[in-house]
């Protein structure tokens, strides 16, 4: 569903509901992994630089992501309500921390522990001997980026 809107504010403002909180949830993933957060609209929909596009549909929202990143989500998951160049995503919490867990496990970010605390519950001294730290880190958008980038994974990074 194409929304005719002039900016990233107006689209947002455009959908509703639950669709809303979604959207929200995913957008906010997504920026969160930005080292400098870029959002657009681009073909009637939220476009985040080098990372994804999102549209709001009558009954899901749509996330158009790398195809090794949609591959990695879709193999082994039946059941996976994917399109072909797009996750759908119909309820809130469709990332999940054992999503981010076989992403890693498939060699598409970077080993590491995922942490399923939320952020409040985490203290300083748990941080100590992480080189990178993605807090809010959703698909794994941030250390995707950085991969794709050449960053080494030693290099100290947090977002």
């Amino acid at each position: 569903m194409k929304r005719d809107a002039s900016s990233p504010e107006a689209y947002r403002a455009d959908v509703k509901g639950e669709l809303s909180e979604i959207l929200e949830h995913v957008r906010s993933l997504i920026l969160a992994g930005m080292s400098e957060p870029k959002e657009e609209i681009q073909y009637g929909m939220l476009n985040y630089p080098g990372i994804a596009n999102l549209a709001a549909q009558k009954a899901y929202v749509a996330m158009y992501c790398k195809p090794a990143v949609l591959a990695a989500w879709k193999s082994g998951r039946r059941g996976v309500d994917c399109g072909k160049s797009c996750l759908r995503l119909r309820r809130p919490g469709a990332i999940s921390d054992a999503a981010l867990r076989e992403l890693i496990a498939a060699g598409l970010l970077p080993a590491g522990d995922v942490d399923e605390r939320t952020i409040l519950e985490v203290e300083p001294a748990d941080l100590r001997g992480f080189a990178q730290c993605h807090f809010f880190a959703g698909i794994g958008g941030w250390p995707y980026a950085l991969r794709l980038a050449g960053v080494a994974e030693e290099l100290s990074a947090w977002t």
